[in-house]
């Protein structure tokens, strides 16, 4: 449980501010990488997980701008899910192609 007295916010807002950082420049810059060395199949596989990422976006939008406000409210709720989470083989092969080009 979130103590009152241990204010996690600006870790929330750090967050939400490099989730966007990926959605908005991390996965163009490497699609656009990708694409100009012709690697077609880890395009596809880049877009995958891209697309992965842009179905929170506007989740992540409203979470960094009621945090503020809704702080507590909002780490209650997210205490109380249980959400699941699945890895496909796609995700496996991503990191491959970004180990690739950052070397």
């Amino acid at each position: 449980m979130i103590d009152r007295n241990d204010d996690q916010r600006p870790i929330l807002n750090i967050a939400t501010v490099k989730e966007m950082e990926e959605i908005e420049n991390f996965y163009p810059k490497i699609l656009n990488d990708l694409s100009a060395e012709s690697h077609d199949q880890a395009v596809i596989r880049c877009m995958y997980s891209w697309k992965s990422y842009k179905q929170h976006e506007e989740i992540i939008k409203d979470i960094k701008r009621y945090a503020g406000l809704f702080f507590y409210p909002l780490t209650q709720k997210i205490e109380g899910m249980n959400p699941d989470y699945y890895v496909c083989e796609i995700l496996s092969y991503w990191q491959d192609c970004v180990n690739r080009i950052s070397s």
